[in-house]
């Protein structure tokens, strides 16, 4: 009530002095044609005023990704410290989630060891096959070549059989000619004892003791014609021996080097297959290798998939509940203890216990403000209190409400006592400011062909002059040449004049 009084005492002592300024302005024009100024030095302040609201440097709205009974929740206007929980919903289904997922991590964590063991088994496995293989190439190899050599040892010797007989063969061949030329000397010799003994029984010359004597050469012939024959049969027997043995040689012979063939042949076919063999037990077993490999990747890969699940259920369990991220106080809450929360619903919103101030600056201002600048602002619930702060944020974007374009800035206070959450705030804003300059009114300085001029009395002279003109205010002008202090300048003129 106290200070209702005081505001109408101040507003009847305004009106009054605004009716005094009136009737003394009425008396000078009465009394002067012109109005004039004395150029003095002075202060101008450009201010920037707005109305603005006290509000949190900071203000989140929160919803939930999952359905629950709610378990907790703050009431609007409750505080709460960083850290708090400020609402909270059951969250079985998702604690049953992360159970499951860390099974599966156990269950991907044996696959894995099982895995390792599979890949140990096929390296062993394939080091076996490859010592094996090489051995049974080795064995093949010298089964191969002892063949070869039993080839060559058969070729020759059934070579040196086959000359042999051959040579024998012949030599009984030769022995049969000798024969036959033997029986044919002892059949002549025969023949000649024969005529010589018969000569001699015909002839009286010759007497009975040459004639027994040509009788013994006739049985002598005789018996070397037998033996002869004997021995050609005999030779004969050999020759038939020889040929026979021959043929039974060549057969042998031909017999074992193609056995010795076979067996060579056989040693190649044998090799081949070994080769090709080992080969497909190497290489099944580099297979083994690879898929066991394989095995351990899959299961490394399940392993990661689990714990990603786990995370993503532990991420969910998260998303149960809202914890304070400063110090605040609840703005609104949508649900009570007890209630069903669903996905997508806003539950709480907050606001951070740091209040600041926001207002909305014209569009025609905004060039006139920049960050740090100091404001002076007062509030309307404490009427007298003058407070201070310092513009900290300029919103780059604009608002257009009814066709006024305004932005939006920020005023940290260096003072916050009685600050409270929506109240209303009057800003004034500093924006220039020029101490102890030459000042004139700003109505009376005009501007021709981008200069700037000003009308100055001399005695009962008027001279238009030129100035040099810097900062201003709506109601006055600095001047920065073209005048000095103490002169005087025309503010304005009647229109009779």
């Amino acid at each position: 009530m106290k200070n209702k009084n005081k505001i109408i005492s101040m507003i009847i002592i305004f009106t009054l002095l605004a009716l005094q300024l009136t009737l003394t302005s009425c008396q000078q024009e009465t009394e002067q044609q012109i109005e004039t100024f004395t150029v003095t030095k002075g202060d101008i302040v450009q201010r920037v005023t707005s109305t603005g609201h006290v509000n949190s440097s900071k203000q989140k709205n929160y919803s939930i990704q999952s359905s629950g009974e709610v378990l907790l929740s703050l009431e609007k206007g409750d505080s709460f410290s960083k850290g708090d929980i400020i609402f909270k919903i059951d969250n079985q289904r998702t604690e049953l989630n992360i159970k499951n997922a860390e099974e599966n991590l156990k269950l991907a964590q044996s696959s894995l060891g099982q895995a390792k063991i599979n890949y140990q088994q096929a390296l062993d496995t394939n080091h076996i096959a490859v010592q094996l293989a090489e051995a049974n190439k080795e064995l093949a190899a010298q089964n191969t070549k002892t063949a070869s050599i039993a080839l060559d040892d058969a070729y020759k010797t059934a070579n040196e059989s086959n000359d042999y007989a051959r040579a024998a063969l012949k030599s009984a061949r030769t022995s049969l000619n000798t024969a036959q030329i033997t029986v044919e000397g002892a059949e002549q010799a025969l023949a000649d004892s024969k005529n010589i003994l018969e000569e001699a029984e015909d002839d009286s010359i010759y007497n009975d003791t040459q004639i027994a004597q040509y009788e013994s050469n006739v049985n002598s012939a005789e018996n070397n014609v037998e033996n002869s024959q004997a021995n050609l049969e005999s030779v004969q027997a050999q020759i038939d021996s020889a040929e026979a043995t021959y043929e039974q040689t060549e057969a042998q012979s031909s017999a074992q080097v193609h056995s010795a063939e076979g067996a060579y042949e056989q040693a190649l076919i044998n090799q081949n297959i070994t080769n090709w063999s080992t080969l497909g037990e190497t290489q099944n077993a580099e297979k083994q290798i690879l898929l066991a490999q394989q095995g351990i990747k899959q299961a490394e890969f399940q392993i990661n998939i689990a714990k990603i699940n786990i995370d993503l259920a532990k991420l969910d369990l998260d998303k149960n509940k809202v914890i304070a991220p400063f110090n605040g106080f609840v703005l609104d809450a949508n649900f009570s203890e007890g209630e069903l929360a669903s996905p997508g619903v806003s539950v709480v919103s907050i606001i951070r216990e740091d209040f600041i101030i926001t207002s909305q600056i014209d569009e025609t201002d905004i060039d006139k403000i920049e960050i740090g600048q100091q404001v002076d602002f007062t509030l309307d619930a404490f009427y007298g209190n003058d407070y201070k702060g310092k513009i900290i944020d300029i919103s780059p974007i604009s608002e257009n409400i009814g066709g006024i374009v305004s932005y939006e800035i920020e005023v940290e206070p260096e003072n916050k006592e009685n600050l409270i959450h929506g109240l209303t705030a009057n800003l004034e804003i500093i924006s220039t400011k020029a101490s102890d300059v030459l000042i004139v009114p700003t109505n009376s300085v005009y501007e021709e062909n981008g200069k700037f001029f000003i009308d100055l009395q001399i005695d009962e002279e008027i001279r238009k002059k030129e100035v040099k003109v810097g900062e201003s205010s709506y109601d006055y002008i600095e001047i920065h040449s073209g005048l000095k202090e103490g002169d005087i300048i025309i503010t304005s003129r009647l229109e009779n004049e």
